[in-house]
């Protein structure tokens, strides 16, 4: 899990998900190990795909009807 902690500057830091070092919260790539996305974890994609499915099953009840 993540651990989000405000720095001084009013940036955010999380840690890698896979070496575990502290980043950036908005870095694309971990300037450590290289991975691409590091903060992003499966339950924040599962989070998202889920919302996007509701949004779109509600726009086509709508859209039928």
């Amino acid at each position: 899990m993540l651990l989000f902690q405000k720095l001084t500057k009013g940036q955010i830091i999380a840690t890698c998900k896979n070496c575990k070092n502290e980043i950036e919260a908005k870095k694309r790539q971990c300037p450590y190990c290289g991975i691409l996305n590091p903060t992003v974890t499966l339950k924040d994609i599962f989070i998202g795909l889920t919302i996007v499915i509701f949004v779109m099953s509600i726009v086509t009840y709508f859209l039928k009807n």
